[in-house]
C-alpha cells in the first residue's frame, strides 16, 4: 500500500513585531487545482489598429491599459503608439537618435499629466514627452543611481528600480549596502523618497567562465522577466537578489509578504517570481538560479534543465498551495489592480480558427484578421 503525504509547513517570523509567513521552498505543499473559468469574470478582446503608419513587430510590449487609453512600445525601434480602447490608434512617434534616446528600457505613461516618460539607462537620463511626441524636459538622476526600470509612483512622483548587474566568475557578489528603489519628482528628477528596501550582495546574472586557452563563455541568466509589478496603485517589489517579499501599498505603507527559505543565496539556489496580485491571492513561480550547475551542464554539453513550479498565496487563509495555473506575467504593465493584458499575435489566432478552437467574440474577431495584422489585446479582469 502506497501513502501520499502532503507536509503543509507555514513557519513564521517577526519583524518589527508583525508576523511573516516563511515559504518553504523545500516542502511539498498542497495542490489546489485552478481553472481559468474559476478566476476570470470578463475577457475582452480587442485587435489593434493595423495600417503603413501602425505597425507592430514581434518586439513590440504592452506598458499601459485603462479604461480609456493603451500604451505600447517597441524597444529597439523606439516606436510610441498610443491606441483608444476600441484599437484605434491615437498617437504615435518616435524619438530615437542622438538628441533623444537610443533604446527604451522602460517606459511610464501619465496620462493624467499627458506625458509619456522613457527610459534610456545608458545614457542615464529620463525623457519626458507629450503624447505628440513632442519633447518636454529631461529628468537627471544623481547620488550614483543607474535606472534600471521606472514606474508611475504618483502623480507627482515615479520610481526608480535601480538593480545591480554583474556578469562575474562567482554566482554571489558582496557590494556595499544599497537602496535599489528611489522615487523622484516627475519635474526634475529630484530624489523624494528612498523605499526601505537595503542589499548588501546580489546574485550574478551572468556567469563567466574558461572553455579553453584563450576563450570565455558566458552563462545568460535563466530569468529575464523583471520581478518588480505594479496593479494599479500597488506594487509587488522583489529584486531577485532578496529573500522578501515585498507588498508597497496604495497608501504608500511597506509591508512584507513573505520570505523564501532556503536563502537565495543558498547552495543550488531557487527563486520566486511573482506574476499576479488579486485582492484574495499572489500567484507566483519558482525558478532554477543554479548558474554553476548551469556551467557544468555546457562544460560537458548537457542541456540544461529549468525548474519551474506553480504556486499561490492564499492572503485571506494566510496559507502555500502548489497550483497548475499560473495566470499571465504581469511583466512592466501599468493597469488597474484585478486586471490583466497581453498581445495576441494575429497568425496565432488564425492559426487557431483553423483548428477550431475558437469560439465567441474571439472566433468571430479570428475570421477578420489577416495574418501581417497588428496584435489583439487579450483583456481579463479577474474575481
Amino acid at each position: 500500500m502506497k501513502f501520499c503525504v502532503f507536509f503543509f509547513i507555514l513557519i513564521h517570523i517577526s519583524i518589527h513585531g508583525q508576523q511573516i509567513p516563511i515559504f518553504d521552498k523545500s516542502t511539498q505543499y498542497p495542490m489546489k487545482n485552478i481553472k481559468n473559468d474559476d478566476i476570470i469574470s470578463e475577457k475582452t478582446y480587442i485587435p489593434l489598429e493595423t495600417s503603413n503608419d501602425v505597425l507592430l513587430d514581434k518586439d513590440a510590449v504592452l506598458a499601459y491599459v485603462s479604461d480609456k487609453r493603451m500604451l505600447v512600445f517597441n524597444r529597439k525601434l523606439g516606436d510610441i503608439f498610443i491606441f483608444g480602447m476600441n484599437g484605434k490608434i491615437l498617437f504615435k512617434f518616435n524619438r530615437r537618435g542622438p538628441d533623444a534616446y537610443f533604446y527604451i528600457n522602460s517606459v511610464v505613461y501619465d496620462e493624467k499629466n499627458k506625458e509619456v516618460f522613457i527610459l534610456d539607462n545608458s545614457s542615464r537620463k529620463i525623457f519626458v514627452f507629450n503624447e505628440e511626441g513632442g519633447f518636454l524636459r529631461t529628468l537627471r538622476i544623481i547620488n550614483n543611481i543607474r535606472p534600471t526600470e521606472i514606474y508611475n509612483y504618483d502623480d507627482q512622483t515615479i520610481m526608480i528600480f535601480d538593480e545591480k548587474q554583474y556578469i562575474n566568475t562567482t554566482p554571489v557578489i558582496r557590494i556595499k549596502p544599497t537602496q535599489p528603489f528611489t522615487v523622484h519628482s516627475k519635474k526634475d528628477g529630484t530624489l523624494e523618497t528612498i523605499i526601505n528596501i537595503t542589499m548588501d550582495k546580489v546574485l550574478a546574472k551572468n556567469l563567466t567562465f574558461e572553455t579553453g586557452p584563450n576563450s570565455a563563455n558566458t552563462i545568460q541568466s535563466v530569468i529575464t522577466l523583471p520581478n518588480n509589478k505594479k496593479f494599479g496603485h500597488e506594487f509587488i517589489l522583489h529584486d531577485f537578489s532578496l529573500d522578501t517579499i515585498y507588498h508597497l501599498k496604495a497608501d504608500k505603507s511597506l509591508e512584507p509578504l513573505f520570505v523564501q527559505s532556503p536563502s537565495v543565496f543558498s547552495a543550488s539556489p531557487k527563486i520566486v517570481s511573482v506574476g499576479f496580485l488579486s485582492n484574495n491571492f499572489v500567484y507566483f513561480s519558482m525558478y532554477n538560479w543554479d548558474l554553476l550547475e548551469h556551467k557544468r551542464c555546457i562544460e560537458k554539453k548537457l542541456s540544461v534543465k529549468f525548474f519551474e513550479k506553480y504556486f499561490v498565496y492564499d492572503l485571506i487563509e494566510r496559507k502555500f498551495y502548489q497550483t497548475n495555473l499560473l495566470p499571465g506575467e504581469h511583466n512592466m504593465l501599468d493597469i488597474e489592480k484585478n486586471y490583466c493584458a497581453s498581445l495576441v499575435d494575429a497568425y496565432f489566432l488564425i492559426n487557431l480558427l483553423k483548428l477550431g478552437r475558437l469560439n465567441g467574440e474571439l472566433k468571430q474577431i479570428a475570421q477578420n484578421l489577416n495574418e501581417e495584422d497588428n496584435q489583439v489585446v487579450e483583456l481579463l479582469k479577474y474575481k
